[in-house]
């Protein structure tokens, strides 16, 4: 993934956590995967025992990651509504770029 779509997922994950706030984790569908950003990262990480990655470096800040498949996003979403968390998915369907968004609590 090149900086100018990391730019646009992180203006897309600002929008969504202003809009439903700080207790909804954003999970972007991205391939094959779930990936989550920033504080949600942390969370994710935590919740679920899975690494945090380095997405970006930048020099005042580092961005992180963390993935899991998609064919396991029913068992992690259970696990992160057991913890406390709302989840609102994020999917780009079609070839028109169209984006669906999914909120659960």
């Amino acid at each position: 993934m090149d900086l100018i779509e990391n730019d646009y997922i992180m203006d897309v994950y600002a929008c969504m956590k202003q809009r439903y706030g700080a207790d909804t984790i954003i999970l972007f569908h991205v391939g094959d995967f779930f990936e989550t950003y920033i504080e949600d990262s942390r969370i994710v990480a935590q919740v679920l025992g899975i690494p945090r990655k380095i997405l970006e470096i930048h020099p005042e800040y580092i961005i992180y990651v963390t993935r899991f498949r998609a064919v396991n996003l029913e068992r992690n979403r259970n696990r992160l509504h057991d913890a406390g968390y709302k989840t609102c998915t994020s999917e780009v369907r079609g070839g028109d770029g169209t984006h669906i968004l999914r909120i659960i609590e």
